[in-house]
């Protein structure tokens, strides 16, 4: 969901018109996004997430027993006119950028309109797209933004080595020594400490992102709806604006959240034969854990007061 909004922040940020995105320009837009996907391309399921207190809170404003399964047309109409409240929605991410649209370059009514948008497709299951929908209830509320068990956890990211000679014609991505080509591993996070209340890891596979933003932006271009572009900005451009509003959202909400996690960086790297890894963790061939770095700055330096030192892997991962 955050990556379709920002895909439409840079689109809209691009038109030469002074009227934004609409609401139903949003919903079309989405529905043959849904249409689109296939096995074919890899993405067949569109996510988002929310959690049961904000759920709870949509249930008792709608007047409905259950918000994810309305039992009629009317029931429906009232979920869909609160379920882009910030205080229904629990997608803390999103709930950031409706409330700092300024900070977030996104507009917070068009994050409004792409959650109903969605929501629209996933509450109705007559539609024939609702198939193509996730939407994850997570425990907690909003008030657990703040808690210690919400700071305390690890924040990783997956990034691609860079290869150390590079043609600076080459697709992007093609200069890196990464094993898993144009694929981004899955990787579960586990509680790596007997009794702990850790949740485990926030993983976030910051390179690979861009692969889904470039498929992204073509399909946006081809489709806008709206005002017109100049004439010189094609899908490359766009892609340029999702990266450079993505990386300021995902900075801002880390920030914001994760501020007193420590920060790793991973990379996957093939082993050459009789060469040892001394990184890869449990022994698993390929995963090599990166430096510990300071949660406020994207750095590679190490903070000599991290209680993880530089190259030190975290257990069972």
């Amino acid at each position: 969901m955050g990556e379709w909004i920002i895909g439409l922040a840079a689109l809209e940020a691009a038109q030469q018109s002074s009227l934004p995105i609409q609401q139903q320009d949003v919903t079309l837009m989405l529905s043959d996004y849904l249409n689109s996907m296939t096995d074919r391309h890899g993405k067949t399921i569109f996510y988002a997430c929310t959690d049961d207190q904000a759920l709870k809170k949509l249930a008792n404003a709608a007047y409905v027993a259950d918000p994810l399964n309305p039992a009629s047309h009317r029931e429906l109409g009232r979920l869909l006119e609160l379920v882009a409240l910030p205080e229904n929605f629990g997608s803390k991410h999103l709930r950031r950028m409706m409330k700092d649209g300024e900070g977030y370059y996104v507009r917070p009514q068009l994050v409004k309109d792409c959650i109903t948008a969605f929501m629209k497709i996933h509450l109705d299951k007559s539609n024939p797209l609702h198939s193509k929908t996730m939407l994850h209830s997570l425990p907690g509320g909003e008030e657990d933004a703040t808690s210690s068990s919400t700071h305390s956890i690890p924040y990783l990211e997956v990034v691609r080595k860079q290869a150390l000679s590079c043609k600076r014609e080459l697709p992007m991505f093609d200069c890196t020594e990464y094993p898993c080509d144009g694929l981004a591993p899955v990787i579960f996070a586990q509680n790596f400490i007997e009794g702990s209340t850790s949740q485990g890891a926030v993983i976030v596979h910051r390179d690979d992102v861009n692969l889904y933003r470039a498929e992204l932006s073509k399909f946006l271009f081809d489709n806008m709806r709206g005002g017109e572009v100049p004439e010189n900005f094609g899908p490359e451009s766009l892609l340029l604006g999702q990266i450079n509003i993505g990386s300021i959202n995902a900075d801002l909400t880390r920030k914001t959240v994760y501020s007193e996690s420590s920060r790793y960086s991973v990379s996957f790297v093939k082993e050459k034969v009789g060469e040892e890894v001394d990184t890869a963790m449990d022994g698993d061939e390929g995963t090599n854990v990166g430096e510990s770095e300071d949660a406020g700055e994207a750095t590679n330096e190490v903070d000599e007061d991290e209680a993880n030192t530089a190259g030190e892997p975290l257990p069972n991962f």
